[in-house]
């Protein structure tokens, strides 16, 4: 019995903007949006 399965699939993921706001990301075709609000980072 086969509990699960895993596909190994090639993607180009490619960062295509950078602003004072935020991290455009596009990967598969859709382009996403990582708001430094939502998703900071802190230098130590």
């Amino acid at each position: 019995m086969q509990t699960g399965t895993s596909t190994l699939v090639a993607t180009k993921t490619e960062v295509t903007n950078i602003s004072p706001f935020g991290i455009w990301i596009l990967t598969n075709d859709k382009e996403y949006f990582i708001s430094y609000k939502d998703y900071p980072f802190v230098y130590r």
